[in-house]
């Protein structure tokens, strides 16, 4: 890789001259020789300018690069990034297209694919019959969008990450759209082409609360379109606007398999209820996943056991306390969850009165 050159294309990003940074000069350069001296939130952020195409010439494999470096040191984000690199090259666009077309060809890719947008590809199953469980396949329903089509959208300058209105008073976008219809070849040419997978959607209304993607599909069973986002990069660890990171939303609900590919995709087992991004929600108790399960009244026990017995198989903390200073395994007792009490004790829980603290 050329340094000179690099570094002034990325102090330039970095300077603001591209959308996602606004520091200057000195600190681009500053990240890059950082990179190069074997930091790892350097390498991280140098790798989503070579993503983005931020500054410097986008390149998938430079971003590859700079993410393993850093996911090699432990950087939990760097690591989720590489799935963020996309499967195919993107599509080229005349670099000279004005605002206007731009803006047109995206509401009519969106109104294209809205249109289609209660088709759905075949699909496999299971059926629960006496005994055992089967395999089997629904057909696919109504008309596929043409990719062909989709492509020449994108070719005339559509932003893929245009959002539009829906009947569910939600916002929408052609990703959502595409993963909603289980046409993940779509998908994966969204993506290709700059489709944000961690991208947030408004609902409208006197509410108007934001969502993530993965949160949206999160109670879509079976969890393919979960596992699908999960694959290409979205966030395990996404907050909720009422300051429920997602694994402790599912912990709480006992949602045990979407738990379990949570933690499969590196969602942090100890990672807190935070304060809400929603005036209308209360600051929650700073409960992690386990704690959640623990004081749920939301599931069944099995349910909620077979999700203590996940969260403690990735090395949640079992003594970690909320802010009131109560651990999982008080919430347990108080709730009267025996087997709960017992799968906690034999990880070593305490109480916060045996504990001392």
């Amino acid at each position: 890789m050329n340094t000179h050159p690099c570094i002034l294309l990325l102090a330039a990003a970095l300077a603001g001259l591209a959308p996602v940074h606004a520091i200057t000069p000195e600190e681009g350069k500053q990240i890059y020789m950082e990179a190069k001296a074997g930091k790892a939130e350097a390498q991280y952020r140098l790798g989503f300018c070579y993503l983005k195409g931020d500054g410097v010439k986008r390149s998938p494999s430079q971003a590859k690069f700079w993410f393993s470096k850093a996911a090699k040191q432990g950087h939990r984000t760097a690591e989720r990034s590489l799935r963020l690199i996309p499967k195919t090259a993107p599509l080229p666009v005349n670099p000279s297209i004005d605002q206007a077309t731009r803006e047109k060809k995206s509401l009519e890719l969106y109104e294209y694919l809205y249109k289609l947008k209660d088709y759905r590809a075949e699909r496999e199953v299971v059926v629960k019959t006496p005994g055992r469980d089967r395999k089997g396949k629904i057909s696919a329903q109504g008309t596929a969008p043409d990719l062909a089509a989709v492509s020449a959208f994108i070719r005339a300058g559509a932003d893929v990450n245009y959002q539009g209105e829906d009947t569910k008073n939600y916002k929408s976008c052609p990703l959502a759209l595409a993963v909603n219809m289980e046409f993940y070849e779509l998908a994966d040419l969204l993506i290709a082409n700059g489709a944000d997978v961690n991208v947030e959607l408004k609902e409208n209304g006197k509410i108007g609360n934001s969502f993530s993607l993965l949160s949206r599909y999160s109670n879509d069973y079976p969890l393919s379109k979960a596992k699908y986002l999960l694959e290409n990069g979205a966030d395990p660890d996404y907050v909720r606007d009422s300051g429920y990171p997602l694994l402790v939303w599912a912990a709480r609900h006992g949602q045990k398999e979407f738990v379990a590919m949570l933690l499969e995709y590196g969602a942090d087992p100890d990672k807190t209820l935070t304060l809400p991004r929603k005036k209308n929600y209360k600051p929650g108790n700073g409960e992690t996943a386990l704690w959640a399960a623990a004081n749920s009244t939301n599931a069944d026990d099995p349910d909620l056991e077979a999700v203590a017995s996940l969260l403690i198989r990735y090395k949640a903390d079992v003594n970690r306390r909320a802010k009131d200073g109560t651990t999982a395994l008080d919430r347990a007792l108080a709730r009267k969850r025996d087997g709960l009490v017992r799968i906690l004790k034999a990880a070593g829980a305490k109480t916060s009165k045996e504990s001392g603290k």
